[in-house]
């Protein structure tokens, strides 16, 4: 039965020709399905139209996906390449082919070697090794009992004399021990057992070894007694060394048994004396051999990349997403070109990275890596490899020394540096010392800012000579920088001639201030000068161009040919005309050809991703926009479909209204 089917007498529907949107209930119902009073399926009409009209918009999303598989294919090798460039930087360093490494031939005799180290082999014998000074007290009953207060006198060598202070309270041998050791005077103290009928005896021990270890003590007061009389448990004993034998050999004799000096970069350690000792020193090639073969690999790894997404395939007709980034394509090839080229400077015979066993496959691009013949160079000529790979430089002047040099650095010829000032340190100076200088609990403080950082500073109470004093001040003065996390602000001391101390920043330049507070309790001792003094950056020229200054490094001024190098200079006064001349090594050149694909700013890959970007925002609003477009002509097709629908209804209905009224008629005229 039709919807709104009507009998007899009814009213007939009213008729609706509206085009907006259809309603629930009634006639209109009629509109909610698809062409279910025409028969037509409008739903599939508009998609049809939407779709057609949506081509260009498809074409739009393909391109879309292209231009981001193309970033991210970009990008990847952006981070490939970056990798590398970080695995190169590992080789622009001397120092990673100068290690060294060294073996003892005795258990007794451990040892190390630093770059400076030759190799070679090396005989020593170990006379004697070093011992502390060990004093023992005379026993006592008991370890808690108390001895009484008093003072403790403590001197190590010719050191300074400290004082411990003993109460009633804390003068059992256990309490006296603690002061001790809290005290830290050079000397530790414990109570040990010797089992005797007055077992308890109080033993100090010297915190160094050596002749130099002695102690001296003395008690007053209630401990006269205990320290009266000691025993030497172990005497103090220096370590000694010869090297060679015979008449012609030669003793060292030294308080630690440590010895650095003996043989040229190599520090040897001894705990009990053995003959005949060997040291072989020789090149560590692990470490340079493990820097080369990663930059292989890292190369490698963006070489095969770029080669498996910038080929053309014949038999499959289809390209690598970068296949026509021809600038990128280029700048890569600069890359290769870079490390199969030669170095200016190298030494002889150690020119290329073939020359070392690696070689270019011609057909892949790839390198590969000759084992044996990388170690044998490695081992018979470290530097010479290093001089390849790491940036160099000479001087005409010692003073004078090539430091590094940047990518941005050009450089045709020798340089020629004019060294107008020289660095200089921050420097307190003080007036003539007495000898011996007295430093009490009342005059031992000390506040001084370094580099801006305040310290109050106490001095150990004591008798020094001035070079104790010197000694004791820069080691009070460092602990408590590097203890507040300023190794910066870490000093020298010493002693002139004139017995005056000499107080510096280890560290050279402007920035570097230090200032002794003139109320410091300490100064009548120390006779420092109070007040603020700073230091001096270097100054000069380099091809005839202002250098900045910072300390003791020199660097070219930004924005010239020259920008990036920087010289060491460690010259004390002004030098003129020092002709200074310099290598780019193999890794700063392959460094420099990636940092031509990878700058953010100046690289093609980063030119290529922010045109890339710029695409993909522009065809994402396009794309936003047509379909803006197609919802708005969709919603007007479905409108128009609708009052259609709703039309042929209401004819429909009209239709059905008009027969029943005519059957109606025809019934009423038969009766």
């Amino acid at each position: 039965m039709p919807v709104n089917s009507a009998t007899s007498g009814s009213t007939p529907p009213a008729t609706n020709t509206g085009t907006g949107n259809s309603a629930t209930g009634g006639g209109n119902a009629l509109t909610q399905v698809s062409g279910l009073v025409s028969g037509i399926d409008s739903a599939a009409i508009i998609d049809s139209l939407i779709g057609a009209a949506r081509v260009p918009t498809t074409q739009l999303e393909r391109k879309q996906a292209i231009a981001q598989a193309h970033v991210e294919a970009l990008r990847s090798l952006n981070l490939k390449l970056l990798s590398a460039q970080l695995d190169f930087s590992n080789l622009n360093h001397a120092s990673t082919f100068q290690n060294r490494v060294v073996s003892s031939s005795s258990a007794s005799v451990s040892a190390t070697a630093l770059s400076s180290a030759q190799p070679g082999t090396y005989q020593v014998n170990i006379v004697a090794v070093a011992t502390a000074n060990q004093l023992a007290t005379a026993g006592q009953a008991s370890t808690n009992s108390l001895l009484g207060a008093g003072t403790i006198s403590l001197q190590v060598g010719s050191g300074a004399t400290g004082t411990v202070t003993v109460d009633q309270a804390n003068s059992s041998l256990a309490g006296i021990a603690t002061a001790i050791n809290a005290a830290n005077l050079g000397v530790t103290a414990a109570v040990l057992n010797d089992g005797s009928a007055s077992p308890n005896r109080l033993v100090l021990t010297s915190t160094t070894t050596g002749l130099a270890s002695a102690i001296t003590v003395s008690g007053t007061g209630a401990l006269t007694s205990l320290f009266a009389t000691t025993t030497t448990v172990a005497p103090p004993a220096d370590a000694q060394v010869q090297i060679g034998s015979g008449a012609g050999a030669i003793t060292i004799n030294q308080s630690s048994n440590t010895f650095s000096g003996v043989v040229p970069g190599v520090s040897f350690t001894a705990t009990q004396p053995a003959s005949n000792v060997v040291l072989t020193v020789g090149n560590d090639v692990s470490a340079a051999k493990t820097a080369v073969t990663t930059f292989v690999t890292s190369y490698n790894t963006a070489k095969q990349y770029l080669r498996d997404n910038a080929s053309y395939d014949s038999a499959t007709k289809k390209s690598g997403i970068l296949f026509t980034d021809n600038d990128v394509l280029q700048r890569f090839n600069d890359l290769t070109a870079a490390l199969t080229g030669p170095v200016t400077g190298a030494v002889a015979g150690f020119g290329s990275l073939q020359s070392i066993g690696i070689a270019i496959d011609p057909q892949t691009g790839q390198l590969s890596v000759s084992d044996s013949t990388l170690t044998a160079a490695l081992t018979s000529s470290p530097d010479a490899v290093g001089k390849l790979f790491a940036n160099s430089g000479t001087s005409s002047n010692a003073g004078v020394a090539f430091s590094t040099l940047g990518s941005k650095t050009r450089i045709t010829g020798a340089l020629t540096v004019n060294i107008t000032t020289a660095a200089a340190q921050a420097v307190v100076g003080s007036s003539a010392l007495s000898d011996p200088v007295s430093v009490t609990s009342s005059t031992n403080g000390l506040n001084i800012t370094i580099n801006g950082h305040a310290y109050a500073l106490n001095l150990t109470a004591g008798t020094y000579t001035p070079a104790q004093l010197a000694s004791h001040l820069a080691s009070v003065i460092n602990a408590a920088a590097v203890a507040a996390g300023n190794s910066g602000d870490q000093v020298t001391a010493g002693t002139n001639a004139d017995g005056s101390l000499d107080l510096r920043s280890k560290q050279f330049g402007f920035a570097q201030t230090i200032d002794i507070d003139p109320l410091s309790t300490s100064l009548p001792a120390l006779q420092l000068f109070s007040g603020a003094v700073r230091g001096d950056d270097v100054a000069g020229t380099i091809d005839g161009i202002a250098a900045t200054g910072q300390g003791q490094a020199l660097s070219a001024a930004v924005g010239s040919a020259l920008e990036g190098l920087r010289l060491f200079v460690g010259a004390g006064a002004p030098v003129s005309n020092v002709s200074v001349t310099v290598s780019r090594g193999m890794a700063q050149k392959a460094s420099d050809a990636i940092q031509r694909l990878t700058d953010g700013h100046s690289g093609v890959i980063g030119q290529d991703l922010d045109s890339l970007t710029s695409q993909i925002a522009d065809i994402t609003g396009r794309i936003s926009a047509n379909d803006a477009a197609l919802a708005i002509r969709r919603q007007r097709l479905s409108t128009q479909f609708a009052a259609m629908e709703q039309l042929i209804a209401t004819t429909k209905s009209q239709g059905t209204f008009l027969a029943q009224q005519i059957k109606g008629f025809s019934a009423n005229s038969g009766n």
